[in-house]
C-alpha cells in the first residue's frame, strides 16, 4: 500500500479516474493503510494519515472517492473510539451515496452513523441504525466488513445491558468467519466474547469503554466456571493479536485480562493474604506495563488512557509499586 501511495502522481488523477470508474486509487491506498497503522500501534499517524485522504478526496471533488474516503474515516476513527466523529462522518458518507445513487457506501454510512450514536450512550437508536446498515449492506450482495461489523453490533447489545442478544450476534459472528475467513478483527471477537460471558454472568460490566472498576464495586463470580472460560477466550483474543502483530488489539485484549484478575484479587480479599494480593496485582501491573510501554504515540487516545489509569489503580493497590505511579 506505502508503494502504491509513492507512485501517485497527480498529474495523472483524470487517467486513474477513467481506468478506475471514477474513484482515484491513491485515495483507497492511504485509506487502507491508515486502518493498519492503527492496528500495528501507531494511532496518532493513523489519525494524520485519514485526514490527508478526507483532504484530499474533498479537493479532487470526485463523489465517488469521496464516498470511499467517507467509509474509510469511520473506520479509522471507530478504532480511536471518536464517536461523535464516527458519527459526522457516517452522515457525511450517507449524504454523499444518496446524492450518487451508491447502496453499498449509503449503507456502509448507515452503520457508521449508528456506532457512533451508540458510543455516545444513544443504544437503542444506534442499534437500530447499525442493524439497518448491517442489513442493507448484505442486500447489496457484498460480504465486506460482515464479521466486523456484527462483533460491533454484539458489543454495542452488550454495553446496551442485553448480553444474551450480544452473544447471539457474536455467534453469527463467528460462523460468518468461518465462511469467510475474515479475520482481521478476530482478536476482538474473542475478547468481546470474554466480555459478554462475564457480563452475563454478574461480573464486570463490558470492560472497553470505561475505566477499571474499583474494588468496592466488584462482585465475585464462580472462578472453577465462568471465570476460567473468560480467561481462555482473553488468552485467545491476546495470541491471535500477537500472531497478527496488532497491537493495538493485544492492548486491548491484555486490559481485558488484568481486569479480570483485579476483579478476582480485590474482590476475594478474603481467600487472599495481603502479601499474596499485593504479588499478583505487581505481577498484572508487569503484563500490562509491557505492552503499554512498547507505544510510543497514541496517549491522548481513549484505549491508552485507560491502560494508563488501570496501571496507576494496580500500583496504588500494590504496596511496592506506588512509587510506579504514572502522571
Amino acid at each position: 500500500m506505502t508503494q502504491g501511495i509513492r507512485g501517485h502522481d497527480t498529474q495523472y488523477d483524470a487517467t486513474y479516474m477513467a481506468l478506475y470508474g471514477n474513484a482515484n486509487p491513491y485515495a483507497f491506498c492511504y485509506g487502507y493503510v491508515a486502518m493498519v497503522l492503527w492496528f500495528l500501534g501507531y494511532p496518532d499517524q493513523a489519525l494524520r494519515g485519514m485526514e490527508e485522504v478526507l483532504k484530499y478526496a474533498t479537493e479532487l471533488a470526485s463523489l465517488l472517492t469521496l464516498a470511499g474516503a467517507r467509509g474509510f474515516a469511520p473506520l479509522v476513527y471507530h478504532c480511536c473510539r471518536q464517536g461523535g466523529r464516527v458519527q459526522e462522518q457516517g452522515e457525511a458518507g450517507i449524504a454523499v451515496a444518496t446524492q450518487m445513487g451508491f447502496p453499498f457506501w449509503r449503507a456502509i454510512g448507515r452503520f457508521w452513523r449508528g456506532w457512533g450514536l451508540a458510543e455516545q450512550g444513544h443504544y437503542k437508536e444506534g442499534i437500530q441504525q447499525m442493524q439497518q446498515g448491517l442489513r442493507a449492506q448484505r442486500e447489496t450482495g457484498s460480504s465486506v466488513h460482515q464479521v466486523h461489523f456484527s462483533v460491533l453490533l454484539a458489543e454495542a447489545y452488550g454495553r446496551a445491558g442485553h448480553c444474551e442478544e450480544g452473544s447471539h450476534r457474536l455467534a453469527e459472528a463467528e460462523t460468518q468467519m468461518e465462511k469467510t475467513d475474515e479475520r482481521f478483527y478476530e482478536a476482538e471477537l474473542w475478547r468481546i466474547k470474554g466480555e459478554l460471558t462475564l457480563a452475563g454472568a454478574g461480573g464486570l460490566r463490558l470492560g472497553i469503554g470505561s475505566t477499571s472498576p474499583q474494588a468496592s464495586s466488584l462482585k465475585l463470580i464462580d472462578p472453577s466456571g465462568v471465570e476460567r472460560e473468560v480467561e481462555e477466550y482473553f488468552h485467545k483474543a491476546i495470541d491471535i493479536a500477537r500472531q497478527q502483530q496488532a497491537k493495538s488489539l493485544e492492548l486491548r485484549a491484555v486490559m481485558s485480562l488484568v481486569r479480570l484478575r483485579q476483579q478476582r484479587l480485590m474482590g476475594n480479599g478474603s481467600r487472599n493474604t495481603d502479601q499474596v494480593t499485593s504479588t499478583a496485582l505487581a505481577e498484572e501491573h508487569s503484563m500490562l506495563a509491557e505492552v503499554y510501554g512498547w507505544f510510543t504515540e497514541g496517549f491522548e487516545t481513549k484505549d491508552l488512557q485507560e491502560a494508563k489509569v488501570l496501571l496507576n489503580e494496580l500500583a496504588v493497590n500494590s504496596p511496592s509499586l506506588r512509587s510506579e505511579t504514572l502522571r
